[in-house]
């Protein structure tokens, strides 16, 4: 499963070390995987990015702060929207 979800990100542009995201990098993915699937769930992104859950939350706070990410909707029938 995890050579799936690395040739997923290579699709998308990024290397080798793709799914083994830190940092920019991981949010730069995150940010591609949500264009990509705006109604995805914080568990299929970390599954797809090849980081924890709690990873992607801390990601999508700081998103949020720099405005890059907004919810738009609830919990369950929301989406992402990537505004940068």
């Amino acid at each position: 499963m995890e050579r799936a979800i690395r040739e997923d990100l290579k699709g998308l542009g990024y290397g080798e070390n793709a799914g083994r995201k830190t940092g920019g990098s991981a949010r730069e993915a995150l940010l591609a995987l949500m264009k990509q699937s705006p109604h995805a769930t914080t568990l299929e992104l970390a599954h797809k990015a090849g980081i924890s859950q709690k990873g992607v939350d801390w990601h999508i706070k700081r998103l949020k702060a720099q405005g890059k990410l907004k919810r738009v909707g609830g919990r369950k029938s929301g989406r992402w929207e990537v505004l940068s």
